[in-house]
């Protein structure tokens, strides 16, 4: 599994590329994606920013392809959401607690 770090340095790393790809400056992208420098600054060298500027970003560099999954919800027909109704989750359980000896049962 990669590390939280690493995959936002990559991600940094791949917004760079695109940026140039695109002869934009980093003052030029902030202005047209309507955040700071600092803010392009900051994902470049791997820093975290906010979800909303990250948007901001792919939309200004026409990265917004895998958005789409979170955009693509399946539609429910309406009977099926009445029949599923009182059985649809609305909360987490509570965690099971770990048998006495501390060992896992298989």
């Amino acid at each position: 599994m990669i590390l939280t770090e690493k995959l936002i340095a990559q991600i940094g790393d791949h917004l760079r590329q695109k940026r140039l790809t695109k002869n934009l400056s980093q003052a030029d992208l902030a202005l047209r994606a309507g955040i700071s420098r600092r803010t392009v600054q900051a994902i470049e060298r791997g820093e975290s920013i906010s979800l909303s500027n990250f948007i901001e970003l792919l939309r200004t560099l026409d990265e917004t392809e895998f958005l789409q999954s979170f955009a693509d919800t399946p539609q429910i027909s309406p009977l099926m959401l009445a029949k599923h109704k009182g059985k649809m989750k609305l909360r987490a359980g509570k965690a099971k607690s770990l048998p006495p000896s501390g060992e896992y049962l298989w």
